[in-house]
């Protein structure tokens, strides 16, 4: 039996997608924090504007990160 949250959720129907983010989402993640709207439930870790620490924290979501 899978123990609550032993996987990263996966979660789907015809107007959203919740999943793990992957770096390829980057440019999606930098496009949406410019929307002030958007931008104020963002953790810090993943708006801060140099842009390339936004690929190792997206590798530590759903490991490290996660886990604790």
């Amino acid at each position: 039996m899978t123990e609550l949250f032993d996987t990263f959720p996966y979660l789907r129907n015809e107007y959203i997608i919740i999943r793990k983010m992957v770096e390829v989402d980057v440019s999606n993640l930098i496009e949406i924090t410019v929307n002030p709207n958007v931008y104020q439930y963002i953790p810090p870790y993943l708006y801060r504007k140099s842009r390339g620490n936004l690929p190792a924290a997206i590798r530590c979501l759903g490991g490290r990160d996660f886990d604790k």
